[in-house]
């Protein structure tokens, strides 16, 4: 069965809420939403949304405007002293393009002509880039360090972003997707992506020109989920992956089917909240009676039921900078379904669906440091419990892993075992997501801009690939290949952020996927033209996977596509490794992109795990305390690596260690969270490298 032809999958899957770090804004309807993306009919001439108040439209010579409007109308396009005119096909749909190479910044009004007319304002014309990849691109302004300040002084008439009302996946291509272009200012700057802000401001400064942001981004979605259908199914494996995918999902609609057919049947559906709810969800309720467990956890491995209704608390502290302000909480994965009080007031709930997903907190409830969480988890199976998520079981900034209270409300009769052995199965390869299912966030995200006039894309994502790294080495050349060949705009140009630091950091050298992942975009920039890379190793968080360091990702950005896209003559890479040589006992590294030389920065007695606790430090214990540089391993013939003693040598960096004394390949930061210190004199960070050519321990996982 086909995933258009599936009974619980509609053509147009529109996302109910998006994560924090995409949050929705308010004013349109679902009902509207569909009205953009699956009317058949158009009696007047429409524009997508993209073509709206306040738009960046790209300097250049062959521009396309599109639209709908009734068969065979004659449409009319003028922006300033550019115009075109053409007839709609018989489809209503209808193209033309505007040559805007010598058209001035603006602003200018399009008007666009047929039975009706449209007249869109405050039109500039300047540099339109794509900002897409998963949560870390998605992270909002007032989310990174200095965001909130930043947003504060927010005042840039000529730094605009399109912000989509919603996020959307879909099994086919999508033609519209309804958002709007906002400028930067005080009131709308919560609204943009961190890294895209910071890279828009640089470029707009730099240039001084108008500068559009087109984000459109989803978190925890692979690669594959942003690439079209025709470019999965042209390489084998992935596109074995891509049907693979699509059937975990569709065998999992059903399985939710099922399930719900089986609680119906034996009468186990989840009760209303009971009538004294206040002696579950008032902060001032009593908790006698409550026991104590540890969350996340199966419910039978701490003496709870395993179906019915089971009510969680949890007391939390709000840090000051979290009172008053929106929150987000994500409670893992859960059972049938879940509903969540914040102070005794209802925030929401949930239906099964076994994502990691959560719940937005307006900022209306955060009047108060002090939170008192209640959680209602009910079952109709035998797998009650909470269990955690990729990355997130969290109120705000507080983690909500250890100690909880928990009440039971009602439990289910034990199933006979006949009645048990019919109940519908967890399938072996759920895939709870459509968004990380293959081509449907290109169709619901990509799609929909498609050909709108661009400079180029930035791209910040891989966390969802590492366990796959190997393969991303195919994945991403073919993602970048695959958009280019869909705008039909040539190879335009293609920037991307090296993955950070993540995780706590390693005692011993080991293999690690991020570090795998990290060479793989590292791989892409080599074999794929006009591509470059923004390397972040420095600015990871042991503690976060969503560092909050995004001023350094759009800089670091900005300056690639200021020395490569826009020609000016600036320091753009950090030192590159170029070739090695062993001498003796020590194996000397040559390196490119010095630019003022090399240097080890100074490292700090302490780290901040998580910025977004700035009270909280840990002690830095360096691998190589007596060492110059830090990052460094080195290994012999046997393949064991040790960590390595570094100096600087002019634009050469030797390495050695006592425990190697005839030494094989050199890795820098070969880590999920290294230990780093090597720059340029140009302040720009070494990424990660290796001398060898030892096999990838992710090359036989697969999507």
């Amino acid at each position: 069965m086909s995933a258009t032809s599936h009974p619980t999958i509609p053509r147009i899957v529109a996302a109910a809420a998006l994560a924090r770090t995409n949050r929705i804004l308010p004013g349109l309807l679902a009902s509207s939403l569909l009205l953009w993306m699956t009317g058949n009919t158009y009696a007047d001439v429409t524009l997508p949304s993209i073509f709206s108040e306040h738009a960046v439209i790209q300097k250049a010579d062959k521009v396309p405007v599109w639209g709908h409007a009734a068969a065979n109308e004659r449409v009319t396009v003028t922006l300033d002293q550019a115009k075109a005119t053409t007839t709609a096909g018989a489809d209503g749909k209808w193209s033309v393009s505007l040559n805007l190479a010598s058209e001035g910044q603006g602003p200018f009004t399009l008007i666009v002509e047929g039975a009706n007319k449209l007249v869109i304002g405050d039109v500039v014309i300047g540099e339109v880039w794509v900002c897409s990849g998963q949560s870390n691109m998605c992270v909002g302004l007032d989310d990174a360090v200095g965001g909130k300040e930043e947003i504060e002084h927010c005042d840039n008439k000529f730094l605009r972003q399109f912000t989509p009302d919603r996020g959307i996946y879909s099994f086919t291509p999508v033609e519209n997707l309804p958002g709007r272009w906002l400028v930067a200012a005080k009131d709308t700057g919560w609204a943009y992506t961190a890294v895209g802000y910071f890279y828009g401001k640089k470029l707009q400064n730099e240039l001084k020109v108008p500068v559009g942001l087109i984000k459109t981004c989803w978190g925890g979605t692979p690669s594959e989920a942003w690439t079209s259908t025709e470019a999965m199914d042209s390489v084998p494996e992935l596109k074995q992956g891509k049907e693979k995918s699509i059937t975990d999902y569709l065998n999992f609609q059903d399985y939710l089917t099922q399930r719900k057919a089986f609680a119906e049947k034996y009468q186990r559906q989840a009760r209303p909240l009971p009538s004294n709810l206040d002696t579950y969800v008032s902060p001032n309720a009593s908790t006698d009676g409550w026991k104590k467990i540890t969350l996340p956890n199966s419910f039978s491995d701490i003496d709870l039921p395993n179906s019915g209704a089971v009510w969680l608390r949890k007391k939390i502290t709000l840090l000051d900078r979290e009172v008053n302000q929106s929150s987000w909480s994500a409670l893992g994965n859960f059972c049938d379904n879940v509903t969540l009080f914040w102070n005794g007031h209802k925030v929401g709930g949930k239906d099964i669906d076994g994502e990691d997903e959560g719940f937005e907190i307006p900022k209306e409830l955060t009047d108060n440091k002090d939170v008192t969480i209640a959680v209602r988890i009910t079952c109709s199976g035998q797998e009650m419990g909470i269990h955690q998520g990729i990355f997130r079981f969290c109120a705000g900034n507080a983690q909500l892993k250890g100690e909880w209270l928990a009440k039971v409300e009602y439990e289910f009769p034990s199933l006979d075992d006949p009645v048990k052995a019919a109940a519908p199965k967890l399938p072996t390869f759920p895939q709870y997501k459509v968004s990380n299912v293959a081509t449907t966030v290109f169709n619901g995200m990509i799609h929909p801009f498609i050909p709108y006039r661009i400079a180029g894309a930035i791209w910040y994502q891989g966390e969802w690939n590492a366990p796959r790294a190997y393969q991303y080495r195919t994945a991403l050349p073919l993602l970048i290949q695959d958009w280019r060949h869909h705008w039909g705009q040539g190879d335009f140009p293609f920037y991307i952020c090296q993955l950070p630091g993540f995780n706590m950091i390693t005692q011993n050298p080991d293999e690690s996927d991020w570090a795998e992942l990290r060479e793989a975009q590292s791989y892409t920039t080599q074999v794929v033209p006009n591509t470059g890379l923004a390397v972040l190793i420095d600015v990871g968080e042991a503690g976060n996977i969503h560092p909050r360091h995004k001023k350094e990702a759009g800089d670091r950005l900005a300056l690639v596509a200021l020395a490569q896209t826009y020609g000016q003559k600036v320091a753009h890479e950090g030192p590159t490794y170029d070739s090695m040589v062993v001498e003796g006992g020590k194996i000397r590294l040559h390196f490119k992109h010095t630019d003022g030389g090399l240097v080890a920065k100074t490292l700090t007695a302490t780290y901040i795990p998580n910025t977004a606790h700035m009270e909280v430090t840990l002690p830095l214990v360096r691998n190589s305390p007596q060492s110059e540089l830090e990052g460094f391993a080195i290994c012999g013939d046997d393949r064991k690596w040790f960590w390595a003693n570094a100096k600087i040598e002019g634009s050469d960096v030797v390495v050695w260690s006592e425990k190697v004394t005839k030494p094989m390949a050199v890795r820098y930061a070969w880590s999920t969270d290294p230990i780093t210190n090597l720059y340029n004199g140009a302040g720009l960070p070494a990424g990660t490298f290796r001398t060898d050519s030892f096999p990838y321990t992710t090359v036989k996982n697969h999507y």
